[in-house]
């Protein structure tokens, strides 16, 4: 298993102070994460060189993704009426469609049911070509306990460079899905809004999903990390040509894009 990494060294520095709102509700929600319990319980605080805080160790980031994902609206611009609209999803997001689940064998797996569950798809495909590429970093355990390091510049999350590049990777497929579902909250189920429903959601996992446990061994990847994702070679037919696969019977890769067979390029 790969897919629960462990949050090191989150760096939350002061916000400047506002009177707008939602600058205010970064500030509270900066305090709940110093102060929640289920951080204090597994987290030390420390001040570094400049003042500000650093928090080492973290939970698994699954537990911590849904104020990660509210943190990363508000960067975004969401007002409080919508992120109050989209609480729903964020607090289910744990077990959330086919893929949206801590442990990757665990995971149903099937049909993303939504752009959100395609997100998390898409996560585990990256964390599936992290391990290929370097599994030096998750020893005998796989991805399932990867420690990465999460900092917060020019009000941004951004993957701290002191980590060698195994953690990187790791890093920054985790920011790349807090990317992909906030972007995914706000298009599908902000505007207009779409509160979350239990109900509607157990349906769709019914019609879509299925049981996935089974192995995770892969052949091959295509990309760059963090948007990597496995493919099959079918003996040869089919190559990676730069962030997409061609059927090489069709056609060929010419400095990196599609094209057809013979085409000069």
């Amino acid at each position: 298993m790969f897919s629960k990494l462990l949050l090191v060294g989150i760096f939350l520095g002061a916000y400047l102070t506002s009177s707008e709102p939602s600058l205010n509700l970064k500030s509270e929600l900066k305090s709940d994460l110093k102060s929640d319990l289920s951080y204090r319980n597994s987290t030390r605080l420390i001040k570094d060189g400049n003042g500000d805080y650093q928090i080492l160790p973290m939970t698994d980031f699954w537990d911590n993704l849904p104020k990660l994902l509210e943190l990363k609206l508000l960067m975004l611009g969401v007002e409080e009426s919508m992120l109050a609209t989209l609480s729903g999803y964020r607090e289910n997001i744990k077990d959330y469609g086919c893929w949206c689940r801590p442990f990757f064998n665990a995971t149903l797996k099937g049909t993303p049911i939504d752009e959100m569950d395609k997100a998390c798809q898409r996560f585990f495909k990256s964390c599936q070509c992290n391990h290929l590429a370097d599994g030096s970093c998750s020893g005998d355990e796989g991805f399932d306990v990867v420690p990465i390091s999460i900092g917060m510049l020019d009000e941004n999350l951004e993957c701290l460079l002191h980590q060698d590049e195994c953690h990187l990777n790791a890093c920054r497929s985790f920011l790349q899905l807090v990317e992909d579902l906030s972007i995914a909250l706000i298009n599908t189920k902000g505007t207009p809004a779409k509160p979350f429903h239990h109900d509607s959601h157990i349906e769709s996992r019914q019609l879509n999903c299925k049981n996935g446990r089974g192995g995770t061994e892969i052949e091959d990847c295509c990309g760059q990390n963090p948007t990597h994702f496995p493919f099959k070679s079918d003996n040869g037919r089919r190559k990676c040509c730069g962030s997409k696969t061609i059927d090489t019977k069709h056609q060929q890769c010419c400095n990196d894009i599609p094209c057809q067979v013979g085409d000069l390029f």
